[in-house]
């Protein structure tokens, strides 16, 4: 497990820097819509942009990964999420948001397919559940960390500067490591009518769970600070929640086992 653990650190620390900045812009982009005094409507329609991106991305990502490999596409993405991020930060035209966060939406669904993907390669079928759960630790972690930075008193214009350099820091690990990469993945069509045919509960549940979830990270932030909740304390609500939503859910397949 030890040696595992040293072949995977690269790909970890990576995901760890990378999501870090991604939790920022969670919180951070709905704030500095509020800021510039948008409305809900607005603010919801570019969060609605981001998920729309996400879907997109789960959708034909993997046809890209499958014709240059799991390294470049990650660089590609990192690189777009990035200037996206910056994009943001510098402009204040609603047309400009809806596009950047389309284009991060996307550039994160690649980004946590290649890390998955790249994990369950490289694990071996008896640790796979032991370091999928490592993963999700680091991950929520991660992003809990990343809402908390908001309270950062460095002005919107350098928390997303802050975002944007550790999305380009959450390169170095991988693009240093030693590791092979994984192999091409295969070219496999995704049916959805085949998916809802062999477990109807399953798709409907996540549709409505996403539908949720999407809901609160767009306009969770815009309640908490109508509220009267500072930039901090808004950060520390939105990762309060999350560990108290996806921690709860991290737990019971563990207790389930026990």
């Amino acid at each position: 497990m030890g040696s595992l653990l040293r072949s995977i650190f690269a790909l970890l620390l990576s995901a760890a820097i990378l999501l870090m900045g991604h939790g920022l812009q969670y919180t951070l982009v709905p704030l500095y819509g509020v800021s510039l005094g948008w409305e809900s409507t607005t603010i919801g329609f570019i969060g609605s942009s981001y998920f729309a991106g996400f879907v997109l991305g789960c959708l034909t990502v993997p046809k890209l990964v499958a014709r240059v490999g799991h390294i470049r596409v990650f660089t590609v993405l990192v690189a777009l999420t990035t200037g996206s991020m910056l994009f943001i930060g510098i402009a204040d035209q609603f047309e400009l948001w809806v596009i950047a966060r389309l284009l991060m939406g996307w550039a994160m669904a690649g980004i946590y397919m290649v890390m998955e993907s790249w994990l369950n390669e490289k694990t071996p079928t008896e640790y796979r559940g032991s370091i999928l759960s490592i993963y999700a630790v680091i991950t929520l972690g991660a992003i809990c960390i990343g809402q908390l930075l908001v309270g950062f008193d460095l002005g919107y214009e350098r928390l997303f500067m802050l975002g944007a350099a550790l999305l380009v820091l959450g390169i170095l690990p991988i693009g240093l490591t030693t590791s092979s990469a994984p192999n091409p993945i295969p070219n496999i069509k995704l049916s959805f009518r085949r998916i809802f045919s062999v477990s109807q509960i399953a798709m409907v549940g996540a549709f409505l769970g996403g539908f949720i979830s999407g809901g609160f990270w767009a306009l969770g932030p815009v309640v908490a600070n109508s509220n009267g909740l500072e930039a901090g304390q808004v950060g520390l609500f939105m990762a309060v929640t999350l560990l108290l939503i996806r921690g709860r859910s991290l737990a019971v397949p563990i207790r389930e086992n026990v």
